[in-house]
């Protein structure tokens, strides 16, 4: 598997980039098996958010 490099986003950036997007495509849109494919920055931006503040 190769690294991913993705930009980081400020948790505010995150969570309105979330909010767009939640808004545009619905709840379900986090459980999507396509969320990955469909929107990386933001699924690697939550992944970091997570590690890093223990969630």
């Amino acid at each position: 598997m190769e690294p991913v490099s993705v930009p980081y986003l400020s948790p505010i950036v995150l969570r309105k980039s979330l909010e767009s997007i939640i808004e545009s495509e619905g709840n379900t849109v986090l459980s999507r098996d396509t969320f990955l494919d469909d929107h990386p920055i933001i699924y690697w931006n939550l992944v970091l958010c997570i590690v890093y503040y223990n969630l």
